[in-house]
């Protein structure tokens, strides 16, 4: 979002994915988009105002001399500016003449160069940062080397492979020459004090190799000064970083006291009720111990599913991507060297094309499982059950070949094709965070969301399956399938994640899944990301949905919701945790961490 101030009233542009939006009366209206495609980045120049956008992932600038009311594209003389994907634009004062520009190529997450403007972004010249080239069957970097390269970071491929989502770039506004330039991308970020001709590796994912540590993926930097110290802030997955000696070290104090984490998955532990664990976005998954505000770190990584046993605290799981599991026997969980091997018995482990990025499981309530041992994960087309707390997992069910009639099925777990050969065609299990569901009574009911609509149950422990199309049963349903809650072995609920402005959020079905009805009344039209139903309520109609809007709760079974409680602000709630005794809610966030109430 910026701001035009330029005239009697102020001018607010916003750039979004549905393209860039105008206000002319200060942000109380806004028309109807002035710039279609993707809008990235916005930056006012001596040119006016430019625009990085991209359609179909190929990416163009524009600039605007009437305050973005209108948009043409730049004459980008010679046509150095192409073949780039998405980009990031960095002015060091509005209405400079010096423009860079930090692209990624056009339809991948390569890096594709670093452009210079002295024209206020309608003409650029090619930094050459360089990029990767086949030669004799081998990849070679052809371009430039940074002065002094490390194992992470041995030459400028800043970005890595993910252009697509880690591009920072921010110049130095005290240097008149505009040749003090930073750049940011995955496990590193660099300083030229030359426009772009000499580079010197400034930052450390890790803290290795001398240098300052930065936590990975850039993505926002600033100037501002502090305590009149020019100061440098850079804004990665690990939070915001600081530096008020151009770079040569780094604070990350400033992020104490800010909720700001980006929780996948959360869950707790009966026997220490004040006990969280949570897996995050890049910062792994973190454990809290007691009352305290303070979730430290106890695996690393993207941190996705965890589970901790219902009945006692005898196992808890933690996970990163693509199905890598880790056990933990000698809880609390409270630093990396207790954890376990965790993924044995999962034929598809660490294979992308057989398992997805975000590893999900399912923990089944001590009144199910007594013994705490028993816990539940998917893979791409598998569902996997361990009753040993994840000492070793058993295949239970495989989605059938597309061509297979899915009614009445009761898919068996077949050999899976070594990496690299392509898996046979078949129906995809959901790839979100709580696609499984576990009957709160015993082991033997329990299911899993597939998709386009499908959903498949079992009433015997596996040994045989139904596999149902929502998407038939109910009708008006989207698909999009997502979180799926046993209230008993008969009433289950599901929840989907269907674009915005979809009505229809939550089914139910009394029949142990024959038929379903609508039960969304009250419920806003943003997607349904977690149910969880009350074990305080026996009869199994008091449910809470985690929306993008907040925790929603009903109390008859879904004919009618409400926002539940206050306090909580309106933010993408990820994942909900009602102890078995019923006798709190805690609700993971999306970008503010993590909330309680108390019943």
């Amino acid at each position: 979002m910026k701001v035009d101030t330029s005239g009697a009233t102020d001018v607010v542009l916003v750039a979004t994915n549905a393209g860039l939006f105008r206000s002319t009366d200060g942000g109380v209206t806004y028309g109807a988009p002035v710039l279609t495609g993707l809008v990235w980045s916005l930056a006012r120049t001596s040119a006016g105002w430019v625009a990085a956008r991209t359609v179909s992932n190929v990416g163009s600038i524009l600039y605007s001399t009437n305050q973005g009311a209108t948009w043409v594209a730049i004459p980008n003389g010679g046509g150095v500016y192409s073949g780039a994907g998405r980009t990031t634009l960095g002015v060091a004062k509005p209405s400079d003449a010096v423009v860079y520009a930090f692209a990624a190529t056009a339809g991948n997450g390569v890096q594709k160069d670093l452009y210079r403007s002295t024209d206020g972004g309608l003409n650029w010249t090619a930094i050459g940062l360089g990029q990767y080239v086949t030669v004799n069957g081998e990849q070679v970097w052809q371009g430039k080397f940074p002065v002094n390269p490390n194992p992470d970071q041995p030459n400028m491929d800043i970005m890595a492979g993910q252009a697509f989502y880690n591009q920072m770039v921010l110049i130095d506004p005290n240097d008149s020459t505009r040749n003090t330039v930073y750049i940011g991308g995955q496990l590193s970020s660099a300083k030229s004090t030359d426009g772009g001709q000499s580079w010197r590796i400034i930052t450390n994912w890790l803290e290795q190799f001398r240098l300052p540590y930065v936590h990975a993926d850039f993505h926002a930097a600033a100037f501002a000064t502090l305590r009149g110290d020019p100061t440098i802030l850079f804004g990665t997955d690990g939070g915001l970083f600081l530096s008020t000696d151009g770079g040569r070290s780094f604070s990350s104090q400033k992020n104490d006291g800010i909720s700001s984490y980006l929780i996948y998955a959360m869950t707790g532990n009966p026997k220490h009720p004040d006990d969280v664990l949570i897996g995050l976005q890049d910062d792994g998954s973190r454990w809290r111990e007691g009352t305290t505000g303070t979730y430290n770190q106890v695996l690393g990584g993207d941190g996705f599913g965890v589970g901790w046993s219902q009945s006692d605290d005898s196992v808890s799981l933690a996970s990163v991507y693509y199905s890598f599991i880790a056990r933990n026997v000698r809880n609390p969980p409270s630093n990396q060297r207790k954890w376990l091997v965790g993924w044995n018995g999962i034929d598809e482990f660490f294979n992308p094309a057989l398992t997805y990025f975000n590893t999900a499981f399912a923990t089944p309530r001590a009144s199910a499982d007594p013994v705490g041992l028993t816990f539940l994960h998917r893979t791409r087309y598998r569902l996997y059950r361990t009753t040993n707390g994840a000492g070793s997992w058993t295949c239970v069910m495989e989605t059938p070949l597309a061509a297979t009639p899915l009614v009445g099925a009761s898919p068996k777990c077949e050999p899976q094709p070594a990496p690299p050969a392509p898996p046979p065609t078949r129906v995809g299990l959901r790839a979100g965070s709580h696609p499984i569901g576990v009957s709160p009574l015993d082991l033997k009911n329990f299911g899993v969301l597939a998709n386009s609509g499908w959903i498949y149950t079992t009433t015997d422990a596996g040994q045989t399956w139904t596999s149902r199309s929502l998407t038939a049963l109910a009708l008006g349903w989207p698909g999009f399938n997502a979180t799926l809650a046993y209230a008993n072995n008969m009433t289950m609920y599901v929840g989907n994640e269907a674009p915005i402005g979809t009505a229809m959020r939550v089914i139910r079905s009394v029949d142990g899944g024959a038929s379903w009805s609508n039960a969304s009344s009250g419920l806003p039209a943003v997607p349904t990301t977690k149910l969880v139903v009350s074990p305080r309520d026996p009869s199994g109609n008091t449910v809470y949905a985690g929306t993008w809007l907040g925790v929603y709760e009903t109390i008859d079974g879904g004919v009618s919701w409400h926002l539940y409680g206050s306090g909580l602000p309106m933010v993408v709630v990820s994942d909900l945790y009602v102890p078995s005794d019923g006798s709190y809610l805690r609700v993971s966030t999306y970008g503010r961490g993590v909330w309680e109430t108390r019943f």
